[in-house]
């Protein structure tokens, strides 16, 4: 990852050089969840938070990356957040799959997720080496303590979840569905703009993957 040096850039440069303590006047927050960027100055940052300093000027260059196919593994793109409440007794992958074909967003994901449920059905990674596909359905409460992941307007999704017990146990694993709301789900999303999501099966691994492309 690198800076641009055009003289936006210089003269921003200079700006931030006299007046360090003022860097988060010429900043803005956006809400990218976590990863790695490098800003102005020649000061970097790796911020593990959900929180990312974008500097105004477009000063940001993150490099695109490809893979060993011709399709594109990562891309850039500006950031819109939406966010709802779902209520007792919905399901919440039904309701994500709803809003995001109802608003028409093509690269939605999971920004963050706080709540409860009743159940779920989610499949456990490696359960063992002659199942590698044990699906699990938990019934009970359980509080929600992580929820990410990509969703399509098709309507196919690729979402993991972090669910914890009455005791404070937690499990793990690949959303199937059947999560139904015990008190609340407080949901953000993020929707790339520019980028469109779509999902292929992909033989080498066996599952239907990510495929990441460019709006026209």
């Amino acid at each position: 990852m690198s800076c641009y040096r055009s003289g936006a850039f210089e003269e921003y440069r200079s700006q931030i050089i006299k007046k360090k303590h003022h860097l988060l006047a010429h900043c803005e927050y956006w809400p990218l969840g976590i990863f790695y960027t490098s800003v102005c100055a020649n000061y970097c940052f790796a911020i593990e938070s959900e929180f990312v300093l974008f500097a105004r000027l477009h000063v940001v260059d993150i490099k695109r990356m490809s893979d060993t196919g011709d399709r594109k593994s990562s891309c850039g793109s500006s950031l819109t957040c939406h966010a709802l409440r779902l209520r007792p007794g919905q399901n919440i992958t039904d309701e994500i799959v709803r809003y995001v074909k109802e608003n028409e967003l093509k690269a939605a994901f999971i920004l963050t997720c706080c709540g409860s449920v009743t159940k779920a059905t989610i499949r456990m990674a490696n359960a063992s080496s002659t199942n590698t596909n044990e699906i699990k359905t938990l019934d009970g409460r359980h509080e929600i303590t992580s929820l990410v992941g990509t969703v399509c307007n098709s309507g196919d999704f690729h979402l993991h979840v972090t669910l914890g017990d009455v005791a404070g146990n937690a499990v793990a694993g690949h959303v199937i569905g059947d999560m139904e709301v015990f008190t609340t789900a407080e949901i953000v999303l993020g929707e790339c703009n520019g980028l469109s999501f779509t999902r292929e099966f992909d033989k080498e691994t066996g599952f239907d993957e990510l495929l990441i492309g460019k709006r026209n």
